[in-house]
């Protein structure tokens, strides 16, 4: 039954959420989480899992509803931060139903951060479009117009000298 509700969850329907908030739902999985003690085993753990998904994914009425309803039962649950994470985007969420104007501050900063062009070509990208094809035959090797100003002797001088020591 664990598994059935964790797959329903899964969907983020709004019609199941509203159905297992109407039927109470979350009660008998409440209780059997309290009733497993600190137990650390596979049912601790999807009972865990299952809200910390619904914490994670921010699915706003569940949320409320397990606060409201279940929260007295669950805050002393400490040994994971599911439970304290669960309140704490229920008053994050409460807040920003309270006072909308902070809400709307927030859209605001978040719409003008600065974005890059994506037509935009990087300075490198518009060097490499604008080099003629015309001057380089095939299989030649690009050179950068510093390396084209160094002499073959002193490119030579290293490797001679380096031949000298070996022998």
């Amino acid at each position: 039954a664990l598994r059935f509700k964790r797959k329903i969850i899964g969907l983020k329907d709004e019609f199941y959420n509203r159905y297992i908030m109407k039927s109470f739902l979350f009660e008998p999985v409440v209780k059997a989480f309290l009733n497993n003690g600190s137990r650390y085993n596979l049912m601790n753990s999807a009972i865990i899992e299952m809200f910390e998904f619904i914490r994670v994914e921010d699915i706003k009425s569940l949320t409320a509803h397990v606060i409201e309803n279940y929260w007295k039962a669950l805050e002393d649950v400490d040994y994971v931060q599911t439970f304290k994470g669960l309140k704490l985007r229920f008053e994050q969420q409460r807040e920003r139903q309270d006072n909308p104007k902070l809400d709307s501050m927030r859209s605001i900063l978040r719409n003008h951060r600065y974005r890059r062009d994506a037509r935009t070509l990087e300075d490198e990208e518009e060097m490499w479009f604008n080099t003629d094809e015309d001057d380089m035959e095939d299989g030649e090797a690009v050179v950068s117009p510093s390396d084209k100003t160094k002499n073959d002797d002193d490119i030579m001088d290293p490797i001679s000298k380096f031949m000298e020591r070996k022998k």
